[in-house]
């Protein structure tokens, strides 16, 4: 068993900084701790659904399986199984879990033990997903297996991810209205959108 692999993180989770003190990675001056993280592209789409009762909003999700393009831009950081554990707890509400990690191939995904609560909220992020590795070490990240109803989510939500993109080392950033309007959803109406990272 890999004793480091990589989380893969997208929506709110490409900001490092609100990745590390997720798991409390602070140094002593209340910074940031350092943490090895890159950017990366992954064949899964992304979108918004459900509902959050930390953000007010939909929150972000991605595929069970690759789409041709485009790429989505995703964030990859370094963690124990023990923090990747914690992450997968955390992001449905729980402080533990009873999971290890699994011997899946790149592309397969496998059930996490949590029920999808009858308020919509807890137990969303149900599915790890095995992506391809990074510097030989095996790479996760979760997603949702149920079929949640396509929404908008808060601008504090999408602010989180805008910021965190500008810290792309690339010359052709776009701003809040380009993300949201990069993918309108077939089908949605209203102000519903579709994101598909550029």
């Amino acid at each position: 068993m890999a004793e480091t692999v990589w989380y893969v993180g997208y929506g709110s989770n490409l900001s490092e900084d609100r990745f590390t003190r997720y798991l409390g990675d602070e140094d002593g001056d209340g910074g940031q701790g350092r943490r090895v993280s890159r950017w990366v592209e992954f064949d899964y789409p992304v979108y918004f659904a459900g509902a959050s009762r930390n953000w007010g909003g939909a929150v972000a999700f991605c595929g069970l399986f690759p789409a041709p393009e485009p790429a989505t831009t995703a964030r990859a950081y370094a963690v124990s199984v023990d923090e990747l554990t914690t992450v997968l707890a955390l992001e449905n509400g729980r402080r533990s879990l009873p999971w290890e990690l699994p011997d899946t191939e790149v592309g397969e995904w496998t059930p996490l033990p949590v029920s999808l609560a009858d308020d919509g909220f807890g137990g969303k992020y149900n599915a790890v997903l095995r992506l391809p590795d990074i510097d030989g070490a095996p790479a996760f990240t979760v997603t949702t297996s149920h079929v949640l109803p396509l929404a908008d989510p808060a601008p504090e939500y999408l602010e989180v991810i805008t910021a965190a993109r500008a810290d792309r080392p690339v010359a052709d950033l776009v701003d809040l209205l380009d993300l949201v309007d990069a993918g309108v959803a077939p089908g949605m109406t209203g102000d519903n959108r579709e994101y598909l990272a550029s």
